[in-house]
């Protein structure tokens, strides 16, 4: 049985424990398991009209709208709102490449990761189609860290925004995926090869029912 207070991800998120990567501090974090889908940002939109007023809806062009391809053409303050609206938030630089780089922190993450599409598709692939593109953390795995969309990250610290992973149709994007000295990217760039990926921390799980009383 769970006790309360434990700290839990909620679904749809993988758990990630805390460490460190190039000797900052890192963690720990709940991170999206798939990159965030057109059929979530839908959802979203439905249930929160006005707040896309100021930074505007992103939609996906034809091609990349499936439900369940990932949302693109979405500019750097637009994946933020996205993020913010379900009480996450964007990973930093840092965090993204701690979480890519999987247990080992190895520049050849688990799931035999590399910076590329693989198979060359005309568009992206539904999320988390494709399973040789993952990161196994303890028994669960993040899919398409490094492959389909590039994605947003955000270091609150210097407002900064930049771009990490690789997306479908390149060959080799290494220094994005692992390089935190790179240039920053531009927040209002979008692309049909750029999405996002949400994290948040732990929340504290609900007291069961022992501890409440209730039989």
């Amino acid at each position: 049985m769970r006790s309360g207070g434990e700290k839990i991800c909620p679904a749809g998120t993988v758990p990630v424990p805390k460490g460190t990567y190039e000797g900052q501090e890192v963690g720990p974090l709940c991170v999206d398991q798939p990159e965030f889908t057109n059929e979530a940002m839908s959802n979203l939109q439905s249930t929160n009209p006005s707040t896309f007023q100021l930074v505007g809806v992103p939609k996906s062009p034809k091609g990349f709208d499936r439900p369940q391809q990932p949302l693109v053409d979405v500019n750097g303050y637009q994946a933020k709102a996205i993020c913010e609206l379900r009480g996450m938030r964007l990973l930093t630089p840092v965090e993204e490449a701690y979480v890519i780089s999987g247990p080992n922190h190895s520049n050849n993450p688990a799931g035999g990761l590399s910076c590329h599409a693989g198979d060359y598709p005309d568009f992206t692939r539904d999320v988390g189609t494709n399973m040789r593109d993952y990161v196994q953390w303890g028994a669960e795995k993040l899919y398409d860290m490094e492959n389909n969309v590039w994605e947003w990250t955000h270091d609150p610290s210097k407002n900064e925004f930049r771009l990490s992973g690789g997306p479908w149709d390149f060959t080799y994007f290494g220094a994005i995926c692992h390089d935190l000295r790179g240039s920053t990217d531009n927040p209002y760039h979008t692309f049909s090869r750029i999405g996002l990926r949400c994290a948040a921390p732990p929340v504290d799980s609900p007291p069961n029912d022992q501890q409440t009383g209730k039989k």
